[in-house]
């Protein structure tokens, strides 16, 4: 009952982020100056640490065993591709319990040796 649990919240956030992405790709990008600080958005008074400091980051939170993001990894990817210059697209590995972490070790050692590029999608492919 407590993996059926996970799986149901796994599913629930990912079919969240898809809608999420996909709404954003359908409706378009908004013209900064039509967003308004407390009409559309408020400021975080401890803001979230991100890689960057200017513009937008768009992490996707992924398992390289997870069935839903394998088949989701082509979209987010074109839509990356095509995304303004002011978005930061980030990957970030999800570690949700202990037979996840090894995926997660693998992504940032090979990250770190400057290997991800080569590797990222043989991973998914394999796993």
């Amino acid at each position: 009952r407590h993996r059926d649990n996970r799986r149901f919240f796994m599913f629930r956030s990912f079919r969240t982020a898809f809608l999420l992405l996909l709404a954003l790709s359908v409706t378009g990008l908004a013209n900064a100056a039509e967003w308004k600080e407390g009409v559309h958005y408020n400021r975080l008074d401890n803001p979230v640490r991100t890689d960057s400091d200017s513009g937008v980051e768009v992490a996707e939170v992924f398992w390289y065993g997870c069935p839903h993001c394998y088949r989701f990894k082509p979209l987010v990817e074109e839509w990356a591709a095509n995304a303004p210059d002011y978005v930061n697209y980030v990957k970030i590995p999800a570690a949700l319990g202990r037979n996840w972490e090894p995926h997660a070790y693998a992504f940032y050692a090979l990250e770190a040796m400057g290997e991800l590029d080569k590797v990222h999608d043989a991973l998914f492919d394999a796993l």
